[in-house]
């Protein structure tokens, strides 16, 4: 018998894994880390957060970058309105300018009437689930009352229907299966409405667009509003604008990009 070295397999096997520890270390390098910062000399720092200010008559605009998800870009924008005319501010109508390409900001007012929309849908859904359910429950009851009165009357008959009291056995199980699962489906139906710990806000959520983003709102004199500015996930360029026409006048904050490497 031809005994096989155990050495070459060793050495082949090191040799593999050298080959795929170097080969999947390269495959991935570490993303760039994006900054975003006013371009222009105009600017007012909060908490490390680069403001770019811009007025215009008796309106201020303030506006800077917050970051970024997979389907928004988020910016902080404050207004105040110095005048003694009411200011109207509304956000649907800012948009990004990105190389002559605008970019509108996302309604909250919008998308609000969407979200309503999406619940009451939803808890129609679910009602009309509940009532087809409770048909089903009605007529298992019903199946079983039947059953057990086909049940009873056949004690009198002859042992010909022997069949057909097996039968009716069985009609009486499903049914009672059918009647003692209908609760828990009920409760699935509404645990979703359980009350519970709430989730950090997100975009998704409706206290977030009532809570958290700038909305239309009628400035009187030193009257200020503040709030997030949603816009659709774009990419941006190094160099782009953000366009916020308010009451008369039009303000453009320049914005510039930063890309800092990881070494």
């Amino acid at each position: 018998m031809k005994i096989k070295s155990t050495n070459a397999f060793s050495w082949r096997s090191l040799s593999l894994g050298l080959f795929a520890a170097i080969f999947l270390s390269a495959c991935y390098t570490p993303k760039a880390v994006i900054r975003v910062e006013p371009d222009n000399e105009d600017v007012r720092w909060q908490y490390g957060q680069a403001f770019a200010r811009q007025q215009s008559h008796d309106v201020e605009v303030q506006a800077a970058y917050n970051g970024m998800n997979r389907e928004y870009l988020f910016f902080d924008v404050e207004i105040i309105n110095y005048g003694e005319e009411e200011v109207l501010v509304d956000p649907s109508r800012f948009f990004l300018d990105v190389n002559g390409f605008k970019r509108r900001a996302i309604d909250p007012e919008a998308f609000l009437l969407g979200l309503d929309m999406d619940a009451s849908k939803r808890e129609a859904n679910s009602k009309n689930t509940a009532i087809a359910l409770g048909v089903v429950a009605v007529a298992a009851t019903a199946a079983i009352i039947v059953a057990a009165d086909n049940n009873s009357s056949g004690n009198n008959a002859s042992a010909n229907n022997t069949n057909n009291l097996g039968q009716d056995i069985n009609n009486i199980s499903l049914a009672t299966e059918v009647v003692s699962i209908f609760p828990s489906l009920v409760v699935d139906l509404s645990a979703n409405n359980q009350g519970g710990e709430l989730p950090p806000p997100n975009p998704k959520d409706r206290d977030f667009w009532t809570d958290f983003t700038l909305r239309k709102t009628t400035l009187r004199e030193n009257e200020r509003v503040t709030g997030k500015v949603l816009f659709p996930l774009t990419e941006l360029t190094d160099h782009f604008k953000m366009v916020m026409p308010v009451a008369s006048g039009t303000f453009r904050l320049q914005f510039k990009r930063m890309l800092h490497q990881p070494k």
